[in-house]
């Protein structure tokens, strides 16, 4: 419905506001079809009809002129004179606006090259073939009796092209901040973007560890970007909403966000430990448990880092909350699924010290069943709980797809499966 409406308003000329109002103060701007737009221009903009000839200078004969030789210049395919035009209309909005209100060209040139670049659109087609590539090379590796060069040097090959990656990520985060003026997580879409980046960070962390942690973190950045590429997330440069003007979007947005990459990580090393098991034969288990040992410990700490950090941004938060709404907590929607994130990972670190749970295989789907209660507070509670004071971050509600049920009852039964196998060669062990 939405979308119509811009599209219908596009077609009637109202979303072209882009001629600055002239004699007054505080720059109005006005589109080509409002009534201010027929009055003539005064001043020293009259110069330029000198060259135009037209009957009248005025903002809508001036666009008027403009539409006609962009329709000559599809034909002709010489838009010299469109863009002549065009180019007067810019000289007029820098003329009657003040200095600092328009963007510099060197600014404008920026925002050009990054909508052009597709940055993140691009960093996900990259990221899902590494995923891809980097998960089975890992998987031979760790698997191999011996380690084979064919194996290094093309994972090694790929880690350093993920690595670029990462960092033409972070450009990319660089250039939404320079050209929106504000840290580049004040909405979904950027929040999306910002997790991946920290689930980035948080294999490269590891990376001496493991190169299957890596392999898992490049699959998690592609599943991130691809849901921000969803049509829900609007992924332009858009104005900071008033409530979201502080210092403290900064910090305490970042480390919330920071910390559902980690969280997000272990969720896919879960993933990776539960297809592990349900790969084990007699002839592998010594080697696939040692595998899930050390990926089980990996798997620890970004909990633990991610379960800190979630702490500490719930802090933050409430720091915030106290400053713009006078209180430290009121049980608000976002605020009761925060707690409820640190009492879950909390509940699940712990298992270790209960006896009969301190195994690899409960911290793993700890890990992944963990997982569940950042998604509904990151999605959930922004398209179903919409009344509290996070209000502003949410969406239109949607209808819960079939394919998220499908991938539920999978992830579910994969676990089950996983169970039994470790159950089994647990006793055989024994």
């Amino acid at each position: 419905d939405e979308r119509i409406n811009i599209c219908y308003m596009v077609f009637q000329g109202d979303m072209m506001k882009i001629f600055p109002q002239q004699g007054i103060a505080d720059t109005h701007w006005l589109s080509w079809t409002d009534s201010l737009a027929y009055l003539p221009l005064t001043g020293p903009v009259q110069a330029i009809n000198e060259d135009l000839q037209l009957n009248r200078l005025s903002y809508f004969s001036l666009y008027q002129k403009y539409l006609f030789e962009l329709k000559g210049a599809t034909l002709s395919n010489d838009y010299a004179e469109a863009n002549k035009v065009l180019g007067y209309i810019g000289n007029i909005q820098r003329q009657l606006t003040p200095k600092d209100l328009l963007p510099s060209k060197s600014k404008v040139n920026v925002e050009i090259y990054y909508n052009e670049a597709d940055i993140f659109i691009k960093l996900k087609n990259i990221y899902g073939i590494l995923s891809f590539v980097l998960i089975i090379l890992a998987f031979v590796d760790n698997l191999s009796a011996k380690r084979s060069k064919l194996v290094l040097y093309p994972m090694y090959a790929l880690i350093s092209v993920l690595a670029l990656a990462f960092i033409y990520h972070t450009f990319g985060m660089g250039l939404r901040w320079y050209l929106t003026g504000h840290a580049p997580w004040s909405n979904g879409y950027e929040a999306l973007i910002l997790v991946s980046w920290a689930g980035l960070l948080s294999g490269f962390s590891f990376i001496r560890s493991s190169k299957l942690s890596l392999a898992a973190t490049a699959l998690f950045a592609f599943c991130t970007l691809k849901t921000s590429s969803h049509s829900s997330y609007d992924p332009q440069l858009t104005n900071l909403q008033p409530v979201l003007k502080s210092y403290w979007l900064i910090f305490h947005v970042a480390t919330i966000t920071i910390s559902y990459g980690f969280l997000g990580l272990a969720f896919m090393l879960g993933g990776i430990n539960m297809l592990l098991n349900l790969f084990q034969t007699k002839k592998n288990t010594k080697r696939v448990k040692l595998i899930i040992e050390e990926l089980s410990s990996i798997n620890e700490l970004n909990m633990i880092i991610g379960v800190i950090l979630a702490t500490a941004g719930t802090f933050l938060g409430g720091i915030w909350a106290n400053e713009s709404w006078g209180r430290y907590w009121g049980w608000d929607a976002k605020e009761t699924w925060s707690l409820i994130i640190i009492m879950t990972y909390t509940i699940i670190l712990h298992t270790r010290f209960i006896p009969g749970l301190k195994k690899s295989f409960v911290i793993n789907a700890g890990a992944i069943l963990g997982f569940g209660t950042v998604l509904m507070t990151f999605i959930g509670v922004n398209y179903y709980f919409t009344k509290g004071m996070h209000s502003y971050a949410s969406g239109d509600a949607v209808i819960f797809p079939l394919w998220a049920w499908i991938f539920i009852l999978s992830v579910i039964l994969i676990m089950v499966f996983a169970w039994l196998q470790d159950r089994k060669y647990s006793k055989l062990e024994e």
